[in-house]
């Protein structure tokens, strides 16, 4: 039976009370109609190791995640917000907007709490998930380049251009904070949550053991860097993405560079592992937002995840 007016708004009202309970960064948005076959350009990519034939162009991606079960993928953009069947690659809401001084999104590893940017007073705004309350705002007084979730879910960590600091979650009370002399673009929660792998315009992953002041460089992809971390058992995974429009795979144990994708062809500003440890999806400024079968890569057959980890840990730079 063809489904009349009422179900279709019912269907898409059910879609769409998921989404903000995990996203409560597009609290305040209106719905725009959008016709996706007259707005939306199609291209049909042929590199190796994607999963999924579709890439939809919506302009440059400037963060995205994956819903905690897989099925949907969340990305922000230049035009709003926008709600993606991470298996067809259609659009299957239309683009919700957001306020145009939020850019990036964060969400913990439990799904219980969320974290926005608002680039109008350089704030963190921590909410709670599953309410929509505002639990506490962090207040960075810089420009803020990207923020990331402890596996604990107990802190949030953030850059912003020389400084990089971690607050707590539950009154945003500032834990501690440090000036570098390097132009950083993103940060990272180690898998075990004691250091922060942060890079930028240097190229270099560096590592921050936390509660005290000691830096290392880990590896040297050499461009400018956007960080995501898989485990498996002690081991991480980084993926590196930049400028380049090439992303790196990296073991941050042995500092072994696993393999290489490549297909983007602007820069690679945002990362996302599914639950399940097999997909990886990439948002570029090249229009594109793309999923690989990282399972059929080169060197990282066998790799075991812990997927209570990996969905909500990715990492996107600062839009150009």
């Amino acid at each position: 039976m063809p489904m009349n007016e009422h179900d279709t708004h019912c269907g898409n009202k059910e879609l769409y009370r998921c989404f903000i309970n995990a996203f409560v960064v597009i609290m305040h948005f209106c719905i725009v109609a959008v016709n996706a076959s007259e707005t939306l350009e199609v291209y049909v990519p042929t590199y190796p190791g994607l999963y999924g034939e579709t890439v939809i162009g919506l302009g440059g991606f400037s963060d995205m995640v994956f819903s905690p079960n897989g099925q949907y993928i969340v990305g922000s953009g230049e035009s709003g917000i926008y709600v993606i069947d991470a298996k067809t690659l259609e659009l299957i809401l239309p683009i919700l907007y957001s306020r145009k001084s939020n850019r990036f999104l964060a969400i913990s590893p439990d799904s219980c709490t969320a974290a926005v940017d608002d680039y109008r007073d350089n704030s963190i705004t921590i909410y709670d998930a599953e309410t929509g309350k505002e639990n506490c705002r962090i207040h960075v007084n810089e420009p803020i380049r990207k923020f990331a979730f402890s596996p604990d879910n107990s802190k949030i960590a953030f850059v912003s251009d020389n400084f990089i600091g971690y607050a707590d979650v539950d009154d945003g009370d500032m834990i501690s904070i440090h000036q570098i002399d390097l132009l950083l673009e993103s940060v990272l929660f180690s898998a075990d949550g004691k250091k922060l792998l942060f890079g930028g315009l240097q190229g270099i992953v560096y590592e921050l053991e936390l509660y005290s002041d000691t830096l290392s460089p880990c590896f040297q992809p050499g461009f400018t860097i956007e960080i995501l971390a898989g485990v498996r058992e002690k081991e991480s995974l980084i993926a590196v993405g930049g400028r380049s429009g090439r992303i790196q795979l990296w073991n941050a144990e042995t500092k072994e560079m696993l393999c290489e994708l490549s297909g983007h062809t602007g820069t690679v500003y945002s990362f996302s592992l599914a639950n399940d440890g097999k997909r990886l999806i990439s948002g570029s400024n090249d229009g594109t937002a793309r999923i690989w079968d990282i399972r059929e890569v080169s060197g990282l057959k066998g790799w075991k995840f812990l997927s209570s980890l990996i969905d909500p840990v990715r990492i996107a730079s600062t839009i150009e």
